[in-house]
């Protein structure tokens, strides 16, 4: 995935895939804007391989919320 590339994500086939940080652990993720899936790799953007975002930000003791993210602008 570089700065031209357009995902549409292939869990939900409705929302595209962007890159955010994590902001407090600075960790690149790529999130679906419409389903919150995610990936931790763009090149392994694919349906059998998505996570849950609510799921992970429970892992890393985060909450679930879009304000712990910043957008990575392309």
């Amino acid at each position: 995935m570089n700065a031209d590339d357009t995902i549409t994500c292939p869990r939900c086939r409705q929302g595209l895939v962007i890159p955010v940080k994590v902001k407090r652990t600075g960790e690149v993720i790529y999130l679906c804007e419409e389903c919150e899936a995610v990936w931790f790799s763009p090149d392994t953007i694919d349906y059998a391989t998505f996570n849950y975002f609510n799921l992970y930000m429970e892992r890393l003791g985060l909450p679930d919320s879009w304000a712990e993210l910043e957008r990575i602008q392309r």
